[in-house]
């Protein structure tokens, strides 16, 4: 009988002692891994609004979400967002005229946000992943927020342009490892495929939790190809009141 491991499973292991490689070697030039999110689902609860056609109904935070993000601002971390909004948004109306394509976007997004946004809740806080400069056309913004310029750059397709790649290539600039925290199962492949450790947020769990801050390290520095598939339910969560 053969003893040989098979061909796949081969490719599985050789992708995991890559990815973690790949890990020790980021951390050698960088203090903290870069977190990026998913935003539906992951961080905004939100559904359709069947009175309002192209608007959401009582948009807010997911449970924890805030305090997480306020967490990891305060402990160091650089944090991003990688969402799917459609590439026309800003092209006409107020901020057509704003030459940046992903300012433009960020502009209409957060006007719809505050439309949207369930009275009396806490705004989303944009500022947690960088910050407009300017004022009038001339605002730009600088941070780590990744929008699709075009449909065929949308999660999960993975190419140079998409925006999953574009998002792992800014850590990668500044010598970082980065984290994709989504609840979907098919961007935690992609994520994957592109570079990313991920972490699924199982929103559909009633114990949905994201990755503890006392886990972070070493769930980056351990981490191998697949685990995502296991990880949560293993977690247990920090607390957020330190």
């Amino acid at each position: 009988m053969s003893h040989e491991r098979p061909f796949s499973s081969t490719l599985l292991l050789a992708a995991g002692v890559l990815t973690a490689f790949a890990c020790q070697q980021a951390s050698a030039s960088c203090a903290k891994p870069w977190i990026f999110f998913d935003v539906g689902d992951t961080l905004v609860n939100a559904s359709p609004d069947p009175k309002n056609l192209g608007h959401m109904k009582d948009e807010r935070y997911v449970k924890g979400a805030l305090p997480y993000l306020s967490q990891l601002k305060k402990k160091g971390y650089t944090l991003g967002l990688i969402s799917n909004i459609p590439p026309t948004w800003g092209d006409e109306g107020e901020f057509h005229q704003v030459p940046d394509k992903r300012t433009r976007q960020l502009l209409f997004a957060q006007k719809s946000f505050q439309q949207d946004w369930k009275k009396g809740e806490p705004e989303f806080d944009w500022s947690f992943f960088g910050k407009i400069k300017g004022s009038g056309n001339h605002r730009i913004f600088e941070g780590r927020i990744f929008f699709p310029n075009h449909i065929s750059e949308r999660k999960p397709l993975t190419c140079s342009e998409c925006i999953l790649n574009r998002g792992l290539e800014s850590a990668k600039a500044a010598g970082c490892q980065a984290i994709y925290i989504g609840e979907s199962q098919a961007e935690m492949n992609a994520a994957e495929k592109a570079g990313f450790v991920p972490f699924w947020y199982r929103a559909d769990s009633q114990n949905a939790k994201f990755l503890p801050l006392n886990r972070i390290k070493d769930y980056v520095a351990h981490y191998h190809a697949g685990d995502w598939k296991e990880s949560a339910p293993q977690l247990k969560a920090e607390p957020l009141r330190k």
